[in-house]
């Protein structure tokens, strides 16, 4: 459904540095001719973004972003791994410590975890990322 797709291209710019909270979206017509799509295409993908909160309709006035979309942005994030690789540096994830250990019952009995000889345990480990 394009309006879907038209909804979250303007959720997009909603979130960056063109739009305050309070500022007002282009009027329906000329993100029609934007877009190249109908009126009604457009008036369905504002009210997916009413839907979602990130803006709100004045009769009358218009429409204005009401806040920003803080989850989508923070979606795009990355690790440390994946910025140090898009550098061009070799990652490794190596094990530092393992051991088994016995279960505190609570977390035992939640678990269903069981050992050949009936005792019940969980393991651990610790991993470091380090760049070379």
């Amino acid at each position: 459904m394009i309006y879907k797709s038209i909804a979250d291209r303007l959720r997009l710019r909603l979130n960056s540095a063109d739009f305050a909270i309070g500022s007002p979206l282009p009027g329906e017509k000329k993100l029609a001719e934007e877009f190249g799509v109908a009126r009604m295409t457009i008036r369905k993908a504002i009210d997916l973004l009413v839907d979602w909160g990130l803006v709100v309709r004045r009769h009358g006035s218009g429409t204005y972003v009401a806040r920003k979309d803080v989850h989508h942005e923070t979606s795009n994030l990355t690790g440390l791994a994946e910025v140090l690789r898009k550098q061009g540096k070799e990652v490794v994830s190596q094990v530092q410590a393992f051991e088994v250990m016995p279960a505190p019952p609570a977390i035992a009995s939640l678990l269903r975890i069981k050992l050949m000889n009936g005792s019940t345990s969980h393991g651990g480990c610790a991993t470091s990322t380090a760049s070379r």
